[in-house]
């Protein structure tokens, strides 16, 4: 009988585990700066304190380059879209022209747009 099959189940389950644990830390990151992340966290609370800010899209992909910036804002009634112009315009100031999108969501809103964006979004 063959001993070395035990260790070939052991080391593929090694090389499972590997692959599963860089994935779900390559999942978890977002290229944004400190400062932007701050600039929106920041922003939304002083204007929308129950508000949760998540990024989606190319953003969430370390390995992906350039992009806009998509953000998802929950919140429990629908957002004044004057709220976004003033936070976007401030955002402009501070960081300079980038394209950033902001779409807006009640908690309880369940659109099929909602359910796509949120299987990959992350939370600010």
């Amino acid at each position: 009988m063959d001993n070395s099959f035990p260790f070939i189940l052991d080391l593929h389950t090694y090389f499972l585990y590997l692959y599963l644990v860089n994935n779900f830390k390559q999942q978890s990151k977002m290229r944004l700066s400190a400062p932007i992340i701050n600039y929106f966290k920041s922003s939304f609370a002083q204007e929308l304190p129950q508000a949760r800010i998540y990024l989606y899209g190319s953003r969430t992909d370390d390995k992906a380059r350039g992009g806009d910036i998509d953000l998802m804002v929950l919140t429990p009634t629908p957002v004044n879209k004057s709220i976004f112009k003033t936070i976007r315009i401030g955002f402009y100031k501070q960081f300079g022209w980038q394209k950033v999108d902001l779409v807006n969501f009640t908690f309880e809103d369940h659109s099929p747009f909602k359910q796509l964006i949120t299987t990959d979004a992350q939370e600010l």
